[in-house]
């Protein structure tokens, strides 16, 4: 499956059950306050990381590291 076919539109539906997620990490915060933004103007997003998403929203699934 290429990245193309695995991009999924996030709509206003989706930023409001993000919404509804209690005691949201550091990562889900910023990642939600920029989809406000975003889906304010536009009304949709492309979401291209998965993996990135799912880990805003369970920390524990995965390793963050600084990097440079």
């Amino acid at each position: 499956i290429s990245l193309r076919e695995s991009q999924m539109l996030v709509a206003q539906e989706m930023h409001a059950v993000l919404s509804s997620i209690p005691n949201k990490s550091a990562s889900l915060t910023l990642m939600h306050r920029a989809m406000e933004a975003y889906v304010s103007v536009k009304g949709e997003k492309k979401l291209h990381d998965p993996l990135a998403a799912c880990c805003a929203i369970d920390e524990s699934i995965g390793e963050f590291r600084e990097v440079r």
